[in-house]
């Protein structure tokens, strides 16, 4: 049995689901999730049914027993061989070698952790459901363009406090070398802007571009899904926008991603997120 405990948004579960696909099919054993987090708060739910994932959840004996491990280990350090519980962000090979079962608690973001299954993830992480008639003119005009994905995450990034004290806005400074890194890459470019923040784009973006609106709240996975969709890629320092980028199977495209990704000293563990052909400004 490997156990994985689901948390945080998209992006963040589709790290962990990734990493809990690759270490199933290399024991060949079943995935099973604990959905403990989104029971304790009400400001994300579990989102990987767009996907048509819907793994078994443990039971409640389970998730207590588990769940009661983590905070001893959390507490005292010791470890269990079959509970891994990540300390820090940087990809650690020890990971795809835990002995099972396993429970795994953690974020886990970093493209090593499923490369070699990649085109299998890609395949798993399929958007199942039909887009509506104002997004379906969107994916019109990104593929009959030489379409570029441009993301600007604001939102809790600045009014959430949680987030605005480890968490860095990316600049206009950085979108500007990347749109003129990519101008001069590649003829022809339209960008679509993707944002939570549609009156500060409008506010402060000073070139042609389509703003991309309306998928909100369960609707939200709509712009991963358009991202995926264009040529090329500027990522926000966001899991989103990452797999918005990744999910595009080109082997020619241009990803742009921020070098510093949080406002803290924990920047340097995340040297593996990206695919080194991606390119990190």
């Amino acid at each position: 049995m490997i156990i994985i405990q689901i948390q945080g948004g998209l992006g963040n579960q589709m790290f962990q689901y990734a990493l809990g696909l690759h270490v199933s099919i290399k024991f060949s054993e079943p995935l099973y999730f604990d959905l403990t987090d989104y029971r304790q708060q009400q400001l994300r739910k579990f989102e990987l049914n767009v996907f048509g994932i819907d793994n078994k959840e443990v039971n409640a004996a389970t998730r207590f027993y588990y769940n009661g491990l983590i905070k001893i280990i959390n507490l005292t350090g010791i470890k269990y061989k079959n509970v891994f519980s990540e300390k820090s962000f940087a990809f650690d090979e020890k990971v795809l070698k835990t002995p099972y079962p396993v429970y795994y608690n953690g974020f886990f973001q970093s493209y090593k952790y499923f490369d070699n299954i990649s085109s299998e993830v890609r395949k798993r992480l399929s958007f199942i459901y039909p887009l509506d008639q104002a997004n379906q003119l969107i994916v019109s005009q990104i593929t009959a363009s030489n379409s570029i994905s441009l993301h600007i995450r604001r939102g809790d990034y600045v009014f959430w406090e949680k987030f605005n004290s480890s968490h860095v806005l990316c600049g206009l400074d950085y979108y500007e070398k990347g749109i003129e890194h990519i101008q001069q890459k590649t003829k022809n470019c339209r960008f679509f802007i993707f944002s939570d923040d549609p009156k500060w784009i409008r506010a402060n973006m000073k070139f042609d571009y389509v703003l991309i609106e309306g998928n909100v709240g369960e609707n939200s996975w709509k712009d991963m899904y358009l991202m995926s969709l264009c040529k090329h890629h500027i990522i926000a320092n966001s899991t989103f926008s990452w797999w918005g980028a990744w999910l595009n199977p080109s082997t020619d495209k241009i990803v742009i991603a921020p070098q510093k990704w949080f406002g803290n000293e924990t920047n340097e563990e995340m040297k593996d997120l990206c695919p080194p052909e991606w390119i990190r400004m």
